[in-house]
């Protein structure tokens, strides 16, 4: 049966107030609230946030999620609530808004979210979602399959060492390339940053620091790259190699390989796929 959706645009306070305490009543519905409104938490510390337009979402199991029209991360939230409840309020100026009161019993922790104007208000019910996330591999995993496959990386490169030991800490891979070049490659599975770059140069400096009169190569390796880690990057003369995580998993590390391989990070992610993903 597919989900039953509700909704109203630019509700007046008095309807979206009764729209909220309806789909709440109930705790089945996911909540979906485009408003202006200013947020105030108390807890293990304490916050304000000013009148501004966000997005409001109230999840079946009583989580909240406040977020600015930009950036993944809410700025405030409540993983649960023990209650939620929704009424109105008159403000000093006489303005009436829409307060959605969340609480949360241990520790003790208390969302107050007060909408002034609603532009949309969503509510579904019956959605459904039982499927098991994967992740396909994790960082080490990266490591050693590009350690038995450096063409993965650049034609003609080999690898002379994985977590080669240097000052700042550990070199993910070190190899030579096809013109005899020192290489320095850096690995991370998510998208490189800023800092992943400068960990790199760090390794780089401290590899001609020791080797003066070799050729050094830095390579970052991840699925992609952010603009500034790119231009710092370009600016320090080092390289960015793109991988695909999921393509890399399916072609060596396939339920029919994990069978007969014997590396040790293979029996780390069978152990891992035991426990359940996280």
């Amino acid at each position: 049966m597919p989900p039953i959706v509700d909704f109203h645009l630019q509700p007046q306070l008095e309807e979206l107030a009764k729209f909220l305490r309806q789909h709440l009543s109930v705790r089945r519905a996911l909540l979906i609230i485009l408003a202006n409104c200013s947020v105030e938490y108390e807890g293990r510390s304490a916050s304000h946030l000013g009148e501004g337009d966000r997005l409001i979402i109230i999840k079946p199991d009583g989580a909240v999620l406040v977020h600015r029209p930009w950036g993944y991360s809410p700025v405030n939230w409540q993983p649960d609530s023990k209650v939620l409840e929704v009424f109105m309020e008159t403000k000093h100026n006489s303005e009436k808004v829409v307060v959605i009161k969340s609480v949360r019993a241990r520790p003790r922790e208390v969302l107050l979210i007060r909408i002034s104007k609603a532009y949309l208000v969503a509510a579904a019910q019956g959605l459904e979602d039982s499927a098991e996330f994967v992740e396909y591999l994790d960082e080490r995993q990266i490591r050693d399959i590009l350690a038995s496959h450096p063409e993965e990386i650049e034609p003609g490169l080999r690898i002379v060492r994985v977590e080669k030991p240097i000052e700042p800490g550990f070199i993910d891979l070190y190899g030579i390339d096809s013109q005899g070049n020192n290489v320095i490659i850096e690995i991370k599975r998510v998208t490189a940053n800023v800092s992943a770059v400068k960990q790199l140069k760090e390794y780089v400096d401290a590899f001609k620091a020791k080797n003066p009169h070799t050729r050094v190569r830095g390579i970052l390796v991840a699925p992609s790259i952010s603009k500034e880690a790119l231009l710092l990057l370009n600016k320090y003369g080092l390289e960015f190699k793109q991988i695909n995580i999921e393509k890399l998993y399916r072609k060596y590390f396939s339920l029919e390989k994990r069978s007969t391989q014997k590396h040790a990070s293979i029996l780390d992610f069978i152990e891992k796929a035991a426990l359940g993903s996280r």
